[in-house]
């Protein structure tokens, strides 16, 4: 590799050298006071701008944060009286269609709400005759709720019936 050559080697060294030397030489003795110089001008400028404007700045600012603050107040007042008439509202409609529905209606649902227990109930006992005994005494949870059972039960259904 000629890169690794020991003959060539030191004159590649020497040119780095020689490069970077110049270019270091360069940056120090021209473009480096120059930056310096325009930082230094720039720091003093800035001093003397702040202390004139820092009076104005500083009640802009307090000015500023007095207005957003007495704007989110009224925000939020306004929010909570709406949210509170949405409350207030939603309430009579409540108390409105409770009080014009007729007891019947509670009861027919009621009773199909029965309806749909006794059928889930029948499901349950039908689950438990398609599994083994043995099964539902040994894998099965002792306590649960029904929930649960149903659950597992619906689990073993679904094995018993993919296996077939």
């Amino acid at each position: 590799m000629p890169q690794l050559d020991k003959i060539t080697y030191f004159t590649q060294f020497a040119w780095l050298c020689i490069f970077f030397g110049s270019f270091y030489l360069i940056l120090v003795k021209h473009y480096l006071p120059r930056i310096a110089r325009g930082l230094y001008v720039r720091s003093v400028l800035i001093k003397g701008e702040n202390s004139a404007t820092n009076n104005t700045l500083s009640q802009e600012i307090k000015k500023t944060l007095h207005d957003s603050l007495e704007i989110t107040t009224q925000a939020l007042s306004l929010s909570k009286n709406v949210l509170y008439e949405g409350v207030a509202d939603s309430n009579k409609w409540r108390h409105a269609s409770t009080n014009n529905t007729p007891l019947s209606s509670f009861h027919s649902a009621h009773s199909s709400i029965r309806v749909f227990h006794k059928e889930h109930l029948l499901s349950i006992i039908a689950l438990k005759g398609a599994i083994s005994p043995s099964a539902a005494y040994t894998s099965f949870p002792k306590s649960g709720s029904s929930l649960a059972r149903s659950k597992y039960f619906q689990i073993i259904l679904v094995r018993k019936l993919l296996k077939k």
